[in-house]
């Protein structure tokens, strides 16, 4: 099952095993997708006046947590260098962050044609006898459609065009189980990126105790065609670490 995603449209669910937030608080988690690979600095003040140095920083495919803000929130964000009084945000976005909310927000596209993804996450219950981990599937690579599947299998357990994000599907965590190979193809079933994830079959071990009761996304970002750092590869996102978190 799939869900397309337009902006401040789409609701997944992060896993329940996790800290509350504080009384009064909201998370947002923000995620750099932008595709040719600009750093980009956060202004909470929107198109305000900013010190540079000591803005919040987002380098390209890494993410950032954020539980100082609520309500209805004005937020730049900036390509760096950018320093002067002209600068024009790439992104200048109003959200909306109710206390106790935990949200998730994309920066994709690419400098000359911005675009976002919002997500309001929602917390999934686990039993607590439940050894099972939780993983959706989403596409920011602009202009490519992609497939999921398990190495070694037929089965297709996505169908991700761009800006689309599935809804969270159960993998078994055991010492009978392989680790998991998730392969990103395209059209031309060609493997564009894999994730694996490691230390499944060792039960017990800290290797293994990080996937259990655990929600994830595995996130296609970059160009397709490019190569080096803009090259299409897959970041895990672990819902647990933006949870009470800064």
């Amino acid at each position: 099952m799939k869900y397309s995603i337009p902006l401040f449209l789409f609701i997944i669910i992060a896993s329940c095993k996790k800290e509350q937030l504080p009384p009064g608080t909201a998370t947002l988690t923000v995620i750099n997708a932008v595709a040719d690979g600009v750093r980009l600095v956060t202004n909470f003040t929107g198109t305000d006046s900013i010190k540079y140095l000591n803005a919040r920083s987002l380098t390209y495919s890494s993410s950032s947590r954020l539980i100082r803000y609520v309500g209805q929130q004005q937020v730049g964000f900036y390509k760096w260098p950018d320093t002067t009084s002209k600068d024009k945000p790439l992104f200048n976005l109003s959200l909306d962050l109710p206390v106790g909310s935990i949200s998730t927000l994309v920066l994709t596209g690419t400098s000359t044609n911005p675009d976002t993804v919002f997500v309001r996450d929602q917390i999934s219950y686990f039993p607590a006898t439940d050894s099972s981990m939780e993983f959706s599937f989403a596409n920011f690579s602009p202009g490519r459609n992609v497939r999921v599947r398990i190495k070694g299998s037929t089965a297709t357990e996505a169908q991700l065009s761009y800006k689309t994000i599935t809804s969270f599907k159960r993998y078994a965590v055991a010492s009978t189980v392989a680790d998991y190979v998730f392969e990103f193809v395209d059209e031309t079933d060609r493997v564009v990126a894999t994730y694996t994830t490691v230390g499944i079959r060792n039960a017990g071990a800290a290797s293994a105790l990080r996937w259990i009761q655990g929600s994830f996304t595995l996130a296609l970002v970059g160009l397709p065609g490019a190569t080096g750092t803009y090259a299409q590869k897959l970041i895990m996102i672990n819902h647990a670490q933006f949870i009470g978190i800064n």
